[in-house]
């Protein structure tokens, strides 16, 4: 599966899930952006989130096709739609798959772990799920809790036409509409992928990264990755 995670470029993303997201300095960024500029305020003047920093941090694609498609269904419906995909019916009466949401409970268990000798079927439809997963976990994530909107399938459904995507401009405008939602007041929830804004605050704001304690990258890194170089947020 890794040599498809490194031709559609979700390798970065994969390789620095294990980070753990500081709320706090979320929070403290939030406080500080301003919608009507796209930019944060601080005392020393103003800064934001750029698409080098997506491609450079994440190692995604910002260059390529743009991202769109429906949210409001397909031909055949969605149900229809996972089934071909996946090799599995959810079942929308036990709400597997409510209202263009799919459950990743029912993901996971529908996906097996590959086998020693696995088929290529197996593994596209094995990569498929787990990109997914990344989609609904770390660059879109919203406030359903555990599920993904199918809108995303069609996009990964053929890999040739998923890597020509801008999958780092789709992710950076996200973020900012959802960090223009966040700072609302009342608004007590943030969404969006907050793994790239805290990178980007590490990077840029270098007196707010933590204190390196031991080997990072034995920590961050994976042995089936060997020596493939990583993106720069894994520093």
């Amino acid at each position: 599966m890794i040599p498809i995670l490194e031709d559609l470029r979700f390798d970065g993303v994969s390789r620095l899930s294990c980070i753990n997201i500081d709320w706090s300095l979320i929070t403290a960024l939030v406080e500080r952006w301003r919608p009507e500029t796209h930019s944060f305020h601080l005392p020393v003047g103003e800064c934001t989130v750029t698409l080098q920093d997506v491609g450079v941090l994440l190692g995604l694609r910002i260059d390529g096709d743009v991202i769109t498609g429906t949210t409001g269904g397909v031909d055949g419906g969605w149900t229809n739609l996972v089934e071909r995909i996946f090799g599995k019916r959810p079942k929308e009466e036990d709400k597997e798959l409510k209202g263009g949401r799919l459950q990743l409970s029912w993901l996971t268990s529908c996906i097996k772990n590959l086998q020693d000798s696995p088929s290529e079927d197996d593994v596209k439809r094995y990569t498929q799920s787990y990109i997914l997963q990344l989609i609904a976990g770390i660059l879109f994530t919203d406030h359903s809790g555990g599920q993904v909107h199918c809108m995303y399938i069609p996009l990964i459904q053929d890999f040739d036409r998923c890597k020509s995507l801008a999958w780092g401009a789709a992710v950076l405008a996200y973020l900012f509409r959802e960090l223009c939602k966040s700072c609302r007041a009342g608004v007590e929830e943030m969404a969006g992928c907050v793994l790239l804004l805290q990178l980007w605050a590490w990077t840029r704001l270098p007196f707010l990264a933590p204190v390196p304690r031991g080997p990072v990258l034995e920590t961050l890194d994976n042995p089936l990755w060997c020596d493939r170089a990583g993106p720069y947020g894994m520093r």
